[in-house]
């Protein structure tokens, strides 16, 4: 399924001429007076004079057409259709209510979908970590990853996606919110038989062996393209790139069962269950590349407390993960509650 087809939603359409007919304040004087069973007690309850109170009833029995009310001796009775209404009108009002005002956010009882780009390398350390925590503090956040996104600073703009966690781009608008998680060098890496294992190679060594290119999105704004693509390194030339794909498994199996060598980041290596047969290969290289990973997202979101929250989830983890891998410990395989976050 494609980026589109995943995130499209399908909403029911609304009639607007017909909701511009209904004036809300009516629906806040039917509440009063299903509540109070009384035109005086009603007005009060809404601060308007009683023959406001009474016009409004009047503008009500015509909207719906029904009378709602009748006159006993014990007091004005509902209808049944304004004992139909009251539960719906109930639950319109609160949503009201809700949609205009600043509640606190919280995380517990909060409902809501989140959607990121994520590469496979960082993905397969930091979902995993997310979702857990998520179910244990947010049960009702669901997230949406997705690692092939193109455009994502497009989707970023338009809604589609909330975040993009990614290689950082070469530049951002004024309307982006990027926040930097972590910088690294690029590692080659082949099988740990490779016939350059041990040895003290040249980089034209290495870029002798057929290669395999991980796919990553949007890979022309990167902000280093050459240390990323390795035929950027030989004139643009793809001549040594036999398998290109955005699989990270069957990359790397590949890997383990041919000579060709891969350019990635130390996460591949980390990762004890991505590592197996793998390893970094000893090459001297005159340049001194380190790709930035940035966590991006689009000012609309800037007011929300929901994707703050979010954010601020993400970093923590990726904080904590990066200080992991700088100590050079694996990331081994992820133990349910091992990540906690305490919001002070």
């Amino acid at each position: 399924m494609n980026i589109k087809g995943a995130l499209k939603i399908r909403i029911k359409r609304v009639d607007i001429r017909q909701i511009l007919r209904i004036d809300l304040n009516l629906l806040v004087a039917l509440h009063a007076l299903l509540e109070e069973r009384s035109v005086s007690k009603a007005a009060e309850r809404v601060f308007v004079t009683q023959s406001a109170m009474s016009k409004s009833l009047g503008r009500l029995r015509t909207l719906f057409d029904d009378p709602l009310f009748v006159r006993t001796p014990k007091g004005m009775v509902p209808t049944p259709k304004a004992t139909q209404l009251q539960p719906v009108l109930h639950r319109i009002l609160r949503d009201i209510d809700q949609l205009v005002l600043d509640d606190q956010f919280d995380p517990k009882t909060a409902s809501a979908d989140v959607h990121l780009a994520v590469g496979s390398y960082v993905g397969i350390v930091l979902l995993p970590v997310l979702v857990d925590f998520l179910q244990r503090r947010a049960p009702g956040i669901r997230v949406h990853a997705f690692n092939r996104v193109e455009r994502q600073l497009e989707r970023l703009a338009d809604g589609s996606l909330d975040f993009a966690l990614h290689m950082r781009r070469a530049q951002y608008g004024s309307e982006f919110d990027v926040h930097l998680v972590g910088a690294m060098p690029p590692v080659w890496v082949a099988r740990d038989t490779h016939p350059l294992v041990g040895k003290q190679a040249e980089e034209e060594d290495v870029l002798s062996y057929p290669h395999v290119h991980f796919y990553v999105s949007d890979q022309r704004e990167l902000e280093q393209i050459r240390q990323f693509h390795p035929s950027e390194k030989r004139g643009g030339s793809r001549e040594n790139v036999v398998f290109e794909t955005s699989h990270l498994p069957a990359a790397l199996e590949v890997l383990r069962r041919t000579d060709c060598v891969m350019l990635a980041p130390p996460a591949a290596l980390h990762y004890t269950k991505l590592s197996d047969n793998l390893t970094q290969l000893n090459i001297a290289s005159s340049e001194d590349a380190v790709v930035s990973y940035t966590l991006v997202n689009h000012e609309r979101l800037r007011n929300s407390p929901l994707h703050t929250w979010f954010r601020r989830v993400i970093l923590d983890i990726c904080t904590r993960l990066e200080r992991r891998r700088q100590l050079g410990e694996p990331f081994v395989e992820y133990q349910p509650g091992q990540y906690e976050w305490c919001e002070d």
